[in-house]
């Protein structure tokens, strides 16, 4: 929508390459077991140059904090979804080899206060040390990886959580735990920024 995001006029991918096919396998609420039980299936073997865009772990977290484990059986959940996101980026590559990866980092939409509106508000503060872990193990993912790069969408998006004002947040006032429109929008601009770096290396 140019008239609303003016500044990202002509940096689409179909301005820039021409028409392009979309496989758009996310969905909602997907955790890693999701990932590879019914979205990793679709995207066919091909020598065609392919960008993915990876936005995985969040909902893996979720799940485990909701269950209100000690801190070692969450340090495991950790591991596990850090494992399984090495193992789907070799599979990915295995399937696409002229591949180019965007992988995000996860947001905290409490802007390290460890409370989001309507999320968990019964047990107490989120333990945010298992979601740096799993931003580090993503990070670390992106930067040991041959064509990828990391959309560092926790650092960009901390101040615009429940700390900001609602005309500066970035996330839906009904579910904090979605962006809203201007945090998609924040969230492509990542992704984009992240696509021209590697373009330049």
């Amino acid at each position: 929508d140019d008239a609303r995001y003016p500044e990202f006029e002509g940096r689409d991918l179909v301005t820039r390459h021409g028409e392009i096919p979309l496989i758009n396998t996310a969905e909602d609420g997907a955790t890693i077991g999701d990932v590879f039980g019914s979205q990793l299936p679709q995207i066919e073997e091909s020598d065609q140059a392919t960008l993915l865009t990876l936005s995985i772990g969040g909902n893996d977290l979720l799940c485990a904090v909701a269950n209100r484990p000690d801190g070692a059986l969450l340090r495991q959940v950790v591991r596990a979804v850090g494992d399984a996101l090495e193992f789907l980026v070799d599979s990915l590559r295995r399937a696409r080899p002229r591949s180019t990866l965007i992988v995000s980092t996860v947001y905290d939409p409490s802007d390290d206060t460890r409370k989001i509106p309507g999320v968990f508000e019964g047990a107490g503060l989120l333990p945010l040390e298992s979601l740096h872990a799993l931003n580090e193990r993503i990070r670390s993912l992106a930067a040991t990886t041959p064509d990828a790069a990391v959309a560092d969408v926790y650092a960009h998006f901390q101040g615009h959580g429940v700390t900001s004002a609602p005309a500066e947040r970035w996330y839906w006032a009904r579910s904090w735990i979605e962006p809203n429109a201007s945090g998609a929008s924040e969230i492509r601009r990542l992704w984009l920024d992240a696509l021209d770096a590697t373009a330049e290396d």
